[in-house]
């Protein structure tokens, strides 16, 4: 089995314990093959928020950091949530978050 297969099935491996709320091992498996976002996004359906900003800074990954920017929004933590978008390239939605929050000193 070559290097890519084996990231194509610890991928799938990691929804499968996912989908029967394995998660720590789905974490886990997610980290192997270097899938950012699936372990962003478990983090966050965990309410680890602090997990997942780990991982975003680490992987400096934009589809991750969009995610939890999300995430950040929907909890009320606003700018982080700017600092999130920013780091995803994600600028309107820094823009429109900082001006409905009134934090333009922020973007």
């Amino acid at each position: 089995m070559n290097h890519r297969s084996d990231h194509k099935l610890l991928n799938w491996w990691a929804k499968y314990c996912e989908g029967n709320q394995e998660y720590e091992e789905a974490i886990m498996l997610y980290t192997e093959c270097n899938d950012f976002l699936s372990q962003v996004r478990l983090y966050c359906y965990i309410g680890s928020l602090k997990k997942a900003a780990e991982v975003v800074i680490k992987s400096n990954d934009k589809a991750a950091a969009y995610h939890l920017a999300k995430q950040l929004e929907i909890a009320g933590k606003f700018q982080h949530a700017i600092s999130y978008f920013k780091q995803a390239q994600a600028y309107q939605h820094a823009i429109r978050l900082a001006k409905e929050k009134d934090l333009l000193s922020d973007v």
